[in-house]
C-alpha cells in the first residue's frame, strides 16, 4: 500500500511541476528569474516520474517491503535537486 500511495503522490507532484515550474520552492525569487521554465520543469516531472514508475513496477512485480519506497525516492529526489541547480546556473 505505501507503494502506490507514494507513486502516486510522486506523479501528481511530477504532473504539477512539469506543469507550473514555480511551485519548486527550493530556488530563490533571483534563481526563478533565471530559470528557464521548460526545461527546470522537464528535469523535475522526469525525476519525480521515474521513482513512481519504479515503485509501480516493484508493486508490480509483488516486491514488499517498507523500505524501499525510501530507498528509491531520496536518490532521485537528490539527484533531481542537482540538476535543476546546475541547470540554472
Amino acid at each position: 500500500m505505501t507503494y502506490l500511495l507514494t507513486a502516486s503522490i510522486l506523479a501528481l507532484c511530477a504532473c504539477l511541476t512539469g506543469a507550473f515550474p514555480q511551485l519548486i520552492n527550493g530556488l530563490s525569487a533571483e534563481q526563478k528569474r533565471r530559470m528557464d521554465r521548460r526545461k527546470v520543469g522537464r528535469i523535475a516531472f522526469v525525476g519525480l516520474m521515474m521513482p513512481a514508475l519504479i515503485l509501480l513496477v516493484l508493486y508490480g512485480c509483488g516486491v514488499d517491503h517498507d523500505l524501499i519506497p525510501p530507498a528509491v525516492c531520496i536518490p532521485f529526489a537528490l539527484g533531481t535537486a542537482v540538476a535543476i541547480q546546475l541547470s540554472i546556473k
